[in-house]
């Protein structure tokens, strides 16, 4: 099966000690590229295999994000989407 989750859907943090929350399914990445979209901003990630994130620019700049950095993403299991293959 594939897992299919929706850009929306993913939280970003940029420090690895993410705090409890019931988002438990974590994973680590490093930015690709950022690409504007309006007032938000994809940011595509490479994991071992690719994700992306969407969130606002203004978040993006209040992280500092940019390409090569390491991230780490999170998301609740009831967001996921399976797919057979």
């Amino acid at each position: 099966v594939l897992l299919c989750l929706r850009p929306e859907d993913i939280v970003i943090w940029t420090q690895a000690d993410l705090p409890k929350t019931s988002a438990r399914n974590r994973l680590s990445g490093e930015i690709v590229r950022m690409v504007p979209q309006g007032a938000l901003i994809k940011i595509v990630c490479d994991a071992g295999f690719p994700f992306v994130a969407l969130i606002t620019q203004a978040s993006a700049d209040e992280m500092n994000l940019r390409p090569g950095q390491t991230i780490w993403a999170s998301f609740k299991a009831s967001v996921g989407h399976l797919i057979l293959r």
